[in-house]
């Protein structure tokens, strides 16, 4: 397995964070994937990344944010490490996850936090349509067995634990709540505050006709 490092969009760490920046807290279960081709210029040079897309569908919905742009999806397409290929082949490829992150694999359950991008069309980049977004490694969370940390973590399984007695604001939301359900975590998010930051949906929306 190949352990890749990212930055996250937002912060996601905390339930502060998730009520500040989500606009939807959802379970999912992933239901089917396809993979998603290299690049050209990958493909010519010999390595590269071979992706996936990921169809989740959306089985509850556990806290939405007031004044959200639009509703929580039904079912979402989501983007996904796959793989990475060498020596001139894509059949010669290396599983990929994301560090401390699900890799997102049919057949598990999990808990994200969703907030809504509108289309980006800076001059001079490719443009990108308005879609959903997790928030970031702390927003898609294993929930096997409606249990809050059992299931897929890096490709591989694991076991939930206990909550941790000693928590705080700044304590990962995931470590907080390991081991209880989507009831308990929606406790938790109407428990905290938002911090006094601009909401994501309410951003001007870029011209992209």
């Amino acid at each position: 397995m190949l352990i890749a490092e990212g930055k996250d969009r937002r912060p996601s760490q905390t339930a502060e964070d998730w009520v500040t920046y989500a606009d939807h807290v959802v379970v999912v279960t992933a239901v089917s994937e396809r993979e998603t081709p290299p690049a050209l210029i990958e493909i010519e040079r010999g390595e590269g990344l071979t992706g996936r897309e990921v169809t989740l569908r959306v089985d509850e919905v556990v806290w939405s944010r007031g004044g959200a742009p639009r509703a929580a999806p039904a079912e979402w397409k989501r983007a996904s490490t796959g793989w990475r290929f060498t020596g001139g082949s894509t059949s010669n490829r290396t599983k990929m996850a994301m560090r401390d992150q699900p890799r997102v694999e049919t057949g598990h359950r999990y808990i994200l936090a969703l907030d809504w991008e509108e289309a980006k069309c800076s001059p001079g980049d490719e443009p990108e349509p308005a879609q959903w977004h997790t928030l970031g490694e702390g927003a898609v969370v294993p929930y096997d067995n409606n249990t809050i940390g059992e299931g897929e973590m890096e490709g591989r399984h694991l076991q939930a634990t206990q909550p941790r007695a000693e928590t705080g604001p700044d304590m990962r939301l995931e470590d907080q709540l390991a081991g209880l359900s989507a009831d308990d975590l929606a406790k938790a998010l109407n428990a905290a505050k938002p911090a006094q930051t601009v909401q994501p949906g309410s951003a001007a929306v870029a011209d992209c006709g």
